[in-house]
């Protein structure tokens, strides 16, 4: 072989090479475009299970608000809010609330992501109760709008009326220490 034909041939394995592995790196976005990128995780410890729970049955307290958090830099603003005993009665109501907060502007409208609550079993062998939710399924665009008012920032939410039961609660150690543990995971896409 001449030299020459050694230097074009180099030169054409050179850009198929190239071209291979420009494609494989394609291939990787592309494939991570359509995968959830990151996930925002936020934990609620109840403390006081017992007395809420009793207060509820009252109907001295009807709901509880988590402190609010959000899914990121720039991202939204959210809170959880719990229902210890449901209209249903007899079941605990868990959901997630879209809030006013202070990215709004700069974020896609409505919320976009699924997440997932998840009640949590607070033992080694744990099984949880967990409830996926999209945004995106018929009737629940409302609850995932932006917020205008701050008064109205703690709108219904979108969850689960009958989440859990009373009963359930008891039968595996969802409540410990008298607390429970309640967690909302949102799947962030980019």
């Amino acid at each position: 072989m001449k030299k020459r034909d050694v230097g074009d041939h180099e030169n054409k394995c050179s850009k198929e090479h190239m071209r291979l592995l420009l494609k494989k790196v394609d291939d990787i976005n592309a494939r991570l475009q359509h995968q959830p990128s990151e996930r925002c995780k936020f934990m609620w410890r109840i403390e006081n299970w017992s007395e809420t729970l009793e207060n509820a049955k009252r109907k001295q307290t009807t709901d509880l608000h988590s402190s609010a958090f959000y899914t990121g830099y720039p991202g939204y603003k959210l809170c959880m809010r719990i229902h210890p005993d449901d209209c249903t009665s007899g079941y605990v109501g868990v959901y997630l609330v879209i809030m006013k907060g202070d990215f709004d502007h700069q974020l896609r409208w409505p919320f976009p992501y699924s997440y997932r609550l998840t009640v949590i079993d607070q033992q080694p062998d744990g099984n949880n109760v967990s409830i996926w939710f999209d945004p995106t399924a018929p009737g629940a665009e409302s609850s995932f709008e932006r917020k205008t008012h701050e008064l109205k920032s703690l709108g219904l939410g979108c969850g689960r009326t009958k989440f859990i039961s009373h009963l359930d609660l008891t039968k595996r150690a969802y409540i410990r220490d008298d607390s429970l543990l309640v967690r909302a995971e949102i799947l962030i896409k980019k």
